[in-house]
């Protein structure tokens, strides 16, 4: 169990995860492709492989929302404690990953994971459920939630990523929930790939960076 005490200002009604869980109901041979630690390295798959630094103190903090013209007020919001350069990992999204169709559809903090698997944070989770969604607060998002396979563990996660601006000190971490959420039929809450352009190059510099890195240490 990787349950512990959670920060300030989590919800003492919601159980505190630092790590996955999952449903008994998920057989062994499904999970083994997502939580693979065989030292030969992960399966081939499509989900694309990145390296993150875990160590430090969390750049963000969960805060209680007072401002009145906040969507939320009165709920909680996440925010930014150092200042957070575009494309970089910011935190993961955890929950407890079941079959999507498993979760009832009732509940909210659920999140998509890989295949006909859902994250559900509506129980247990971690700091990322206490992110909000951009309408109604800023001109656009700043975050965004996006599968990755962990280049150390090979372990397949969610993680949220800023997207291609800076996010200051004291900035609410803004994701995108999507159309689907807000039974939006007409189309305003559509992605726009303006929020996340230059990624694929900086990946691409990242990618070949790692390289280098790689090939000194041999």
């Amino acid at each position: 169990m990787s349950t512990q005490q959670g920060p300030p200002n989590w919800p003492t009604s919601i159980e505190y995860l630092s790590t996955y869980e999952w449903a008994s109901s998920i057989p062994y041979h499904v999970k083994y492709g997502y939580f693979c630690l065989d030292p030969e390295g992960p399966p081939e798959d499509e989900i694309p492989t990145r390296k993150v630094t875990r160590s430090g103190t969390s750049p963000v903090e969960i805060r209680i929302l007072d401002n009145p013209d906040h969507p939320a007020c009165g709920e909680r919001g996440l925010f930014a404690t150092k200042r957070i350069s575009p494309f970089s990992w910011i935190l993961d999204y955890i929950g407890e990953i079941n079959l999507t169709a498993s979760i009832p559809p009732e509940r909210t903090y659920t999140l998509s994971y890989h295949g006909p698997l859902s994250i559900d944070a509506s129980e247990r989770g971690n700091q990322g459920r206490c992110i909000n969604d951009w309408t109604g607060i800023a001109t656009r998002p700043n975050a965004d939630f996006d599968v990755y396979r962990d280049a150390v563990s090979h372990e397949v996660r969610t993680g949220v990523w800023s997207l291609n601006q800076w996010i200051e000190v004291g900035d609410e971490i803004l994701a995108v929930y999507g159309g689907e959420f807000w039974g939006d039929n007409d189309g305003r809450r559509r992605w726009d790939p303006e929020w996340d352009a230059g990624e694929e190059e900086h990946l691409r510099e990242q990618a070949a960076v790692q390289k280098n890195s790689d090939v000194k240490e041999l």
